[in-house]
C-alpha cells in the first residue's frame, strides 16, 4: 500500500490535493494511506511516506527544512513541492524532489506529475524472478542493466553482479516481453538495454559502469530516439 503525505499550513490546499489523490488512485485501483500534516515538524515525527506533497513556505519547519532532513538520510521518499511562489523553486531542487505544482493546482497538472512519480515508484518496486544454476533469483527491474541473448536462453547483467549471469528459465524474447514499458530498448539484436544506465550512444553503447555494448546500424536510429525520449521524460 502506498503511503501518501500532504503537508501544508492551509486547509484548503491540503483538501485540494487530498481530493486529487483520491480521484487519481481510485482511477488506478491502487490502495493508499493518505495522511494530512499541518507543519513540517509533524511530517518528521511520523513514518516516512512514499510520496509527500510539501508546501515550501511554512512557519517553523519549512518545506526546505523537511527536504534537507530526508536528503541527509537513506530515503526513498518522493517529494512534490506545492507553492504559490515560483521564485522559491530554485532552492528546492535536489535529491528526492520529483517536481513542483503551482497553486492553485489543476487536476491536469497533478495527474501529469503523478504519472512521472508512479512510473519511478513502479520501477523501484517491481520484482522479476529468473532461474540460474545457483537457483531462483529475484531482482528489481530497475537493477537490471541489460539482457543478452544466449541461444535459446539468455544472460542477464544486474547492478549486483560484475558479470553476465546465465539464465536458464527465460529466453531473450521472453525478457523483452516482460520488460517492455520499463525503459528498455534494443541497440542490437542480441541486447536489450536499460536506458537509465546508458552514458553515451555512438558506434557502440557505453554504459555508466564503463561497459561497451555493440550497436547495430539497423537499430541505431530507433535506439537513439528511444534514449532521447527517455532522457527528455526524466528531465520533466
Amino acid at each position: 500500500m502506498l503511503r501518501i503525505g500532504i503537508c501544508d499550513d492551509e486547509n484548503r490546499y491540503i483538501d485540494e490535493i487530498y481530493n486529487f489523490c483520491r480521484q487519481y488512485f481510485q482511477e488506478r485501483k491502487e490502495e493508499t494511506d493518505i495522511q494530512k500534516f499541518y507543519s513540517g515538524k509533524e511530517v518528521l515525527e511520523e513514518e516516512e511516506p512514499d510520496i509527500l506533497f510539501l508546501d515550501i513556505e511554512m512557519p517553523g519547519c519549512s518545506g526546505l527544512d523537511v527536504k534537507k532532513y530526508f536528503q541527509r538520510r537513506v530515503s526513498n521518499i518522493r517529494i512534490i513541492f506545492c507553492t504559490s511562489h515560483v521564485e522559491s523553486c530554485q532552492e528546492a531542487f535536489g535529491k528526492n524532489v520529483f517536481g513542483f505544482l503551482v497553486k492553485p493546482v489543476t487536476y491536469e497538472a497533478f495527474q501529469k506529475r503523478m504519472d512521472d512519480v508512479m512510473y519511478d515508484w513502479q520501477m523501484k518496486n517491481t520484482v522479476v524472478t529468473y532461474e540460474t544454476v545457483q537457483g531462483i533469483v529475484a531482482v528489481h527491474i530497475q537493477d537490471i542493466v541489460y539482457v543478452k541473448a544466449a541461444g535459446r536462453y539468455s544472460r542477464i547483467r544486474t547492478t549486483r553482479d560484475c558479470r553476465d549471469i546465465f539464465c536458464n528459465s527465460k529466453g531473450y524474447g521472453e525478457w523483452k516481453e516482460e520488460l517492455e514499458g520499463y525503459g528498455f530498448a534494443s541497440c542490437h539484436r542480441s541486447y536489450y538495454v536499460n536506458l537509465a544506465y546508458v552514458k553515451q550512444c555512438s558506434e557502440e553503447v557505453i554504459l555508466t559502469d564503463g561497459s561497451r555494448i555493440p550497436s547495430s546500424r539497423r537499430m541505431k536510429k530507433d535506439f537513439d530516439r528511444a534514449y532521447w525520449d527517455f532522457v527528455t521524460e526524466m528531465a520533466h
